[in-house]
Parts: C-alpha cells; structure tokens; sequence
C-alpha cells in the first residue's frame, strides 16, 4: 500500500535483495525477494555441501556461476 501523496507517480521498478546469513566462517542460509534464482543456488550449493566461504559471500559471488562451475 503506498504512503504519501503525488500528483503523479512514476515507479521504481523491483530490484528485490538478497540476504545471506553467516556464522563464523560459513554461510548459513539466505532469503530473498525478486532473487529467486540466487536463492535456488544457494539452496542447491547447500544441498551439495559446496558453499563458497563466509568472505567469499562478502566479497560478492555470483551464485548462479558459483553453483555452475561446481556441476
């Protein structure tokens, strides 16, 4: 529900984020709006036990490339 009043609106389109949660050194989990793909990766990266490290996360991985160069 929007807030505020214009006369007219012009909208920003979706970005969406994507969150990661990291203990230590490892990456934990991750959640997300309008990244489902980046969500899938991770999730497959999980399931396969070949998560990148916690400062690799920092540092910005694609995920889509992550999980990619792991198959």
């Amino acid at each position: 529900e929007p807030a505020g009043s214009a006369d007219s609106l012009d909208p920003l389109p979706p970005r969406g984020f994507l969150a990661i949660y990291l203990s230590g050194d490892r990456v934990i989990g991750a959640a997300g709006v309008g990244r489902s793909q980046e969500i899938v990766a991770v999730h497959e990266l999980m399931r396969l036990r070949q998560l990148p490290t916690a400062a690799a996360a920092r540092a910005g991985v694609d995920w889509l490339s992550e999980l990619k160069s792991t198959c």
